[in-house]
């Protein structure tokens, strides 16, 4: 008699989603979701949420690897470091995470969201769209940026800054006000050179919060 075989990937996804809630730890959901690609939907369905996770901290980087495609990270519930490689952060600044996902100024200031784990990305509205960035000038024929300009307000003065400058100065602090996989009224908010500034999901420009209408109670 031919021994009884199960094909895992043919499982019910009510099935696999009450297993899924169940796991306790990160690192098990990656491994559930590397199985096949029935698991691996049903880990990244927001139909079915997983247990409640500690954070990961991301770990600075050593100065001189910020060419280097590879983080680490560590699991506090394991207090055990992972590193993983991120194509996409090579040359980048990460300004904050919030719900598992890194908001990012990649190499050429361009901001967008990568949840390191899934490997999903959203790119957010257009640098120059950010408040006192006025512009992109000095492209490269390679269609690689080159600098931009911006304007202080202190001063009212333009400059020229190049796009490495301006990934140290556009934004000092930013957040995602929820999970993008599970509310698609998401908006990411950001503490720049010029002020507070936000985007809302699907949004193709940064609004900033005047500070005086908010003194006088509107936006």
């Amino acid at each position: 008699m031919a021994p009884f075989e199960v094909d895992w990937s043919e499982l019910p996804k009510d099935l696999l989603g009450s297993v899924l809630q169940r796991l306790p730890n990160v690192v098990d959901i990656i491994r559930f979701s590397a199985v096949c690609t029935s698991w691996h939907s049903v880990a990244y369905d927001k139909s079915y949420s997983s247990a409640p996770q500690l954070p990961w901290l991301m770990l600075p980087y050593k100065l001189g690897h910020e060419g280097k495609e590879t983080r680490n990270f560590l699991n506090l519930s394991e207090n055990k470091i992972y590193q993983i490689k991120l194509p996409e952060i090579r040359h980048s600044r990460c300004v904050g995470s919030s719900f598992g996902w890194l908001v990012i100024l990649d190499r050429f200031c361009h901001a967008l969201l990568m949840n390191p784990f899934s490997g999903a990305i959203i790119h957010l509205p257009p640098t120059e769209t950010f408040p006192d960035v006025l512009g992109v000038n000095g492209s490269k024929p390679s269609g690689e940026i080159d600098s931009y300009t911006i304007r202080r307000r202190e001063s009212y003065r333009e400059y020229s800054i190049s796009a490495a400058r301006l990934r140290v100065e556009l934004m000092s602090k930013a957040l995602v006000t929820a999970d993008p996989l599970v509310d698609n009224n998401y908006m990411v908010v950001a503490i720049g050179f010029s002020g507070l500034a936000f985007c809302k999901a699907g949004a193709d420009s940064w609004t900033q919060l005047d500070r005086p209408n908010l003194e006088n109670g509107r936006l």
